[in-house]
């Protein structure tokens, strides 16, 4: 085997490995973060739809009035660059946004990233201790 393609078995299997340790719930080898998603939407108001995701997908799912849901991001040592994006609907107003990024070293440095929606906008929090903080408006439905 020649050195070419001993390089590129080598960096295939550092690949595969990252994206292994990146589908594991523990975050093995791995920064894990914690993003929070909190319906703070009115009272007997729609269901708040929401779809998250990087290389990997979450899948769709739904939070009802005061429910949350905590999504666990593993972000490789070796990736120069990791973010995840949701996308959220409620009603007629819907929100697609970067729940996190890691280039942005000034957000979730307690590596608890809660995000609120409103019927105003999407709220941001990092960590319990954090000020809450409007980041996003809804868009609305085209019709």
């Amino acid at each position: 085997m020649n050195s070419s393609n001993t390089i590129k078995h080598v960096l295939l299997v550092i690949f595969l490995s990252t994206n292994i340790f990146l589908a594991t719930s523990s975050c093995s080898g791995t920064r894990k973060y914690t993003a929070r998603i909190t319906n703070s939407l009115p009272r007997d108001s729609a269901p708040l739809h929401y779809h998250c995701g990087s290389d990997l997908d979450f899948g769709t799912k739904v939070l009802r009035e005061g429910q949350t849901a905590e999504l666990e991001l593993c972000v490789s040592p070796i990736v120069e660059y990791s973010a995840f994006f949701c996308q959220l609907w409620w009603g007629s107003k819907n929100k697609t946004f970067k729940i996190f990024n890691s280039k942005k070293s000034d957000e979730c440095k307690s590596h608890v990233c809660s995000w609120s929606v409103m019927s105003d906008g999407i709220y941001y929090q990092d960590g319990p201790s954090g000020k809450l903080a409007k980041k996003y408006d809804w868009d609305s439905n085209a019709m």
